[in-house]
């Protein structure tokens, strides 16, 4: 339960994150997960600038190859969007995650997305 009230702050903030859609159903997943797909930066981008800022998450499944074109096969063949499986993030939550790091992941997030779109503009 301290689980899922930790997913549901996550989805909450995730609404002020600009394109971000989540995806897969809310209701049958395992409760300290939370995949996004967002629209504005590469899952590749988005991963890497939030390592650089402490936040562990992923592109795809962790059995999934290394291979050039990272597709998540299962956003893939939940949404039938190649795009959005193309930029699909993946959050994992535990034991020690509490509602202030779902708050700076968010932050974090709202961070690289300004920092591509200024990069993008120039």
């Amino acid at each position: 339960s301290r689980l899922l009230a930790i997913r549901s702050h996550f989805v909450s903030r995730l609404s002020e994150v600009d394109g971000c859609v989540i995806n897969g159903s809310l209701e049958s997943r395992l409760p300290g997960n939370v995949n996004v797909s967002l629209h504005h930066v590469e899952a590749e981008q988005m991963v890497i600038e939030l390592d650089q800022r402490g936040v562990a998450a992923s592109t795809c499944s962790a059995g999934m190859s290394l291979s050039s074109e990272r597709v998540s096969e299962v956003v893939l063949a939940i949404t039938g969007d190649n795009t959005r499986a193309k930029n699909a993030v993946r959050f994992s939550m535990g034991r020690g995650t509490k509602k202030r790091d779902i708050d700076y992941v968010i932050t974090c997030i709202k961070q690289v997305i300004e920092k591509q779109k200024k990069v993008i503009s120039n």
